[in-house]
């Protein structure tokens, strides 16, 4: 794999392991550099509660804050002893976290974010919130979405809208990812609509390409009427990672609702693909 540099972003409204454990079980490699940050401007709730005892300052305020710094500080040190173990490095910028702004430039100097699914679908705080999912649209890396659980990787599911931007981004799964690229089944879910649809010409040069990067290649057509399908025939659960490129799935209702884990007890992994010309730029730099 040629993640090199991966940045983990915590958000959630309790610090756990969940992103550091998958990160270093499907994507960890000697000498790789793992950035671990607490985002500090969501809208998530504390599980603190405020010190009720009559010396406490602040109202108790500052034994939450207490407590929740105690919280980073075990994270950060549980991220450094994973790395040590697998010989990888890690390192942590800002202690006291940063805003998802500051977070977003240090996208561009990195190959991945790593995220909780809680985490993405909260919103920044402020007089008026803005979704977290809506701000990493500008992301300049490629984003990695966990669910609560996330289960062991069966195969992964790629949607393709036949347009430059979504090639780019299957190119850019298959330079960063190789390992899983090769070790999984990949099914590409074209989701073509009437004006992006492919010529029989193209199409057998895109499965050309196909074929010289995975040893074990599907496409599945995918229509507003056959969506019912991606459960049955394709097997889309929490056993899939799917790799969003474009913004294509907008468009069909079954696969926003099983990206947003609102049709199904258990959404699936998510991998959301950077801008085209993010990637090109990238891909001449490998």
């Amino acid at each position: 794999m040629r993640c090199k540099k991966i940045i983990i972003g915590f958000g959630s409204s309790e610090f756990s392991e969940l992103e550091i454990d998958f990160t270093l079980r499907y994507l960890a490699q000697p000498k790789m550099l793992v950035v671990g940050t607490v985002i500090t401007d969501l809208l998530v709730t504390t599980s603190h509660a405020g010190c009720s005892e009559s010396g406490c300052s602040e109202e108790g305020h500052s034994c939450v804050h207490k407590n929740t710094q105690r919280d980073r500080t075990r994270l950060y040190h549980y991220l450094q002893e994973q790395c040590k173990d697998l010989g990888a490095k890690s390192i942590i910028h800002q202690e006291s976290g940063c805003t998802l702004e500051q977070l977003m430039h240090q996208t561009r100097y990195a190959d991945l974010l790593v995220l909780s699914q809680e985490t993405y679908l909260t919103s920044v705080a402020g007089p008026h919130p803005v979704p977290v999912s809506k701000v990493l649209e500008d992301c300049s890396c490629p984003v990695f979405v966990l669910p609560a659980q996330p289960a062991d990787l069966e195969q992964v599911v790629m949607t393709f809208d036949g347009s430059a931007r979504a090639m780019a981004g299957i190119k850019q799964f298959t330079y960063l990812l190789d390992g899983l690229a090769q070790k999984l089944p990949i099914t590409i879910l074209s989701t073509y609509s009437h004006n992006s649809e492919l010529p029989a010409s193209e199409e057998k040069l895109f499965i050309e390409y196909l074929k010289q990067h995975f040893s074990n290649v599907a496409l599945h057509r995918l229509t507003e009427g056959s969506e019912h399908t991606l459960l049955s025939a394709v097997g889309l659960n929490e056993r899939a990672l799917v790799v969003v490129n474009n913004p294509s799935p907008k468009n069909l209702p079954m696969l926003r609702k099983l990206l947003d884990g609102s049709a199904m007890l258990h959404p699936p992994l998510r991998l959301y693909t950077s801008g085209a010309a993010d990637i090109e730029e990238e891909i001449v730099n490998v």
